[in-house]
């Protein structure tokens, strides 16, 4: 059995996925959900209220059906767990634009203020952000998505980006700035 903390056994495992070895998806599961679930808790417990989103077991099931949907196309583990934080993020917006759709009356901004709406709104929001940002400076918006939707450390973050840890702070920071500005 492959050990989770070894980047080495999950990039194997994303190598052999890819060419099509069931057993290694399989292995890739087992090695990773625990990963995945407890990324998801921590999205959920740290930015949302529970009962306004998907349970965790559901979003990283989802989450998981849509990397396996796509192809496990995945070259690392760095790329592996950035694809499952976007996987997520989308997840967490598509709920969100169901449920704002559900609500909104026909006079109401499609644009709403993030600083005076719900949470929902506000991830539909932060998504448009952090697409711009991507289009202009990736690090930055992967930084973000990491840090945020995955709460890595800034550690955890320069090892997966293979960065200096200062260069994740510094791009943290940047990244706050930059969305907080665009809101203001």
């Amino acid at each position: 059995m492959p050990d989770p903390n070894n980047p080495v056994d999950i990039t194997q495992l994303l190598h052999q996925a890819c060419e099509g070895d069931q057993q290694a998806v399989n292995a890739l599961i087992d090695v990773a959900y625990m990963d995945l679930k407890h990324i998801a808790a921590g999205v959920r417990r740290r930015h949302f209220d529970p009962s306004d989103t998907i349970n965790t077991t559901a979003l990283v099931n989802e989450a998981w059906l849509r990397l396996q949907k796509h192809g496990l196309k995945a070259d690392t583990r760095k790329h592996f767990f950035c694809i499952a934080a976007l996987a997520m993020q989308q997840i967490l917006v598509n709920e969100a634009q169901r449920k704002n759709a559900a609500k909104r009356q026909p006079d109401q901004a499609l644009y709403p203020d993030p600083a005076h709406t719900d949470q929902t709104s506000w991830m539909i929001t932060l998504n448009e952000i952090l697409e711009t940002l991507h289009d202009a400076q990736p690090r930055l918006a992967e930084t973000f998505r990491l840090r945020y939707f995955l709460g890595m450390t800034e550690a955890e973050t320069a090892d997966l980006l293979e960065i200096n840890p200062r260069t994740v702070r510094r791009d943290w920071r940047t990244a706050r700035t930059l969305i907080s500005r665009v809101i203001a």
